[in-house]
């Protein structure tokens, strides 16, 4: 009970009759442009993405930080940068994904930018390997009060887990969840929230109910599925299974292609930006070389943000012809 009145209490905090009225008219002009196939636009975003680092332990096949593809400089985000950006852009988010490309918990300085979000009541989550999860840690983002923190788990057994978490321990994850049940028990905490997630691979696909047993036997919350971004199509992990999210489809004649999206425009562009650790911003988390930047956060980035040549150029694209747009093309929303 006390956990439900908790949570309520924090959906009570964030969510201002500020950020509510910006949000129902963020929601309204996008309805009238996507019908008009005109970029009309005055609300502010309110949900943000901001990496702490693109530096990562693992070496995981397709991931750009993990496989060594990636061609942006390495380096993590200056503290702050991170505290000038939440500062200008509070009043209205709503929601922080603290992670981009790379693992979050590296930034000697994770802890104490989640508690400074946190407290501009924002809604914090962020994604780990769990690899680097200590027992101090773990008591360190219970304290924090971070809202969600997902850890990636992708096998059944540690054969199976390193085919695509190169380098890393399933046990060291395991640890990792019970590690945060015991502190969030010990802490009389509801937060964060434990989201196991599990990539459908090749390895997975068969395993899905155990995956989900064990990781809930361990002290996850809840255990959710994900299809995985491919930048080898024929790799030996994309799955044969079909599967509800699966961004893939495989031929008849053997080959994998990418399913089209649906939507012409494209929400998550339209109310969400990402912030990379030297501060380009990007249109959303496909952008992983910033090759669409928008330009760089400054001190009036956010308030001429709507009125950005280069801002209004991609969602405008996005209204009329988003399959223009390479890296969309491998999108799934």
């Amino acid at each position: 009970m006390r956990i439900f009145f908790d949570r309520c209490f924090t959906l009570w905090r964030i969510l201002t009759w500020k950020k509510l009225t910006n949000i129902l008219l963020l929601r309204l002009q996008y309805i009238l442009s996507v019908f008009s196939g005109r970029y009309i636009r005055t609300a502010r975003i309110h949900s943000i993405a901001i990496e702490p680092c693109n530096l990562c332990q693992l070496h995981c096949p397709e991931c750009p930080s993990g496989n060594g593809s990636l061609q942006r400089a390495k380096g993590m985000i200056s503290p702050d940068l991170f505290y000038h950006i939440i500062d200008t852009a509070s009043p209205y988010l709503t929601n922080l994904t603290f992670y981009f490309q790379g693992e979050p918990f590296l930034h000697p300085s994770s802890i104490d930018m989640i508690s400074y979000a946190v407290k501009k009541h924002i809604y914090v989550n962020t994604s780990t390997n769990a690899q680097c999860i200590t027992p101090a840690l773990a008591g360190s983002i219970v304290q924090s009060r971070l809202h969600r923190i997902i850890i990636s788990m992708d096998g059944l057994n540690q054969a199976d887990y390193e085919r695509y978490r190169t380098g890393g321990s399933l046990r060291l994850t395991l640890e990792a969840i019970a590690l945060l049940r015991k502190a969030k028990k010990e802490q009389h905490s509801p937060f964060p929230h434990i989201e196991v997630q599990c990539l459908i691979l090749s390895t997975t696909e068969n395993h899905l109910k155990d995956i989900r047993t064990l990781a809930m036997s361990a002290g996850a919350d809840s255990v959710t599925f994900k299809s995985a971004q491919f930048y080898h199509l024929q790799s030996g992990l994309m799955p044969q299974k079909k599967h509800r999210n699966n961004r893939y489809i495989h031929t008849s004649q053997g080959e994998v292609i990418h399913k089209t999206s649906r939507k012409k425009a494209c929400f998550r562009a339209w109310n969400s930006i990402v912030i990379t650790w030297d501060g380009k911003v990007v249109p959303c988390c496909f952008d992983k070389d910033a090759k669409y930047a928008y330009g760089t956060w400054n001190d009036d980035f956010w308030d001429k943000i709507n009125r950005n040549p280069d801002y209004k150029n991609m969602l405008s694209t996005l209204l009329k012809n988003r399959k223009s747009i390479p890296m969309c093309n491998n999108c799934n929303v």
